[in-house]
């Protein structure tokens, strides 16, 4: 607690979850739903039911949206790398390439997470969360 107050973030980023069933992703969801603005989307079949394949999650707080944006450029331009191997002469080359990319994800994964301003439903004014330490 004393870390993660002294970085000014959250001690989740130090949680590790093990997310591996169709309810543990649901849950999580459902939780977020719950406690944050969140918007759900997606395009209907005639018959009013909705599309799974269009079906799209955002936050209705503008800094979590930028956020997450942030990490799809990241995402994409890894992905792009992964996928362009005629660019490089030799596979080590590639592969050298996909590490330091790797390692730039990372930071930005780190510097998305160091944020403690609070986000929940109804809570304005409280710029950021501090967690109470144990004594």
């Amino acid at each position: 607690m004393k870390i993660t107050n002294a970085l000014g973030i959250s001690i989740n980023v130090f949680m590790d979850f093990d997310i591996e069933t169709v309810s543990d992703v649901l849950s999580l969801i459902l939780k977020m739903d719950e406690q944050l603005d969140m918007d759900f989307e997606a395009e209907r079949y005639e018959d009013g039911s909705f599309n799974p394949a269009t079906i799209k999650i955002s936050f209705q707080n503008s800094l979590l949206n930028h956020k997450l944006g942030v990490y799809m450029k990241a995402r994409e331009l890894q992905e792009n790398l992964l996928n362009d191997t005629e660019r490089f002469s030799s596979e080590e080359e590639h592969q050298r390439a996909i590490e330091a990319l790797s390692k730039d994800l990372d930071a930005v994964k780190q510097s998305i997470l160091d944020d403690s301003k609070i986000v929940k439903k109804g809570v304005r004014g409280i710029p950021v969360k501090i967690y109470p330490e144990n004594e």
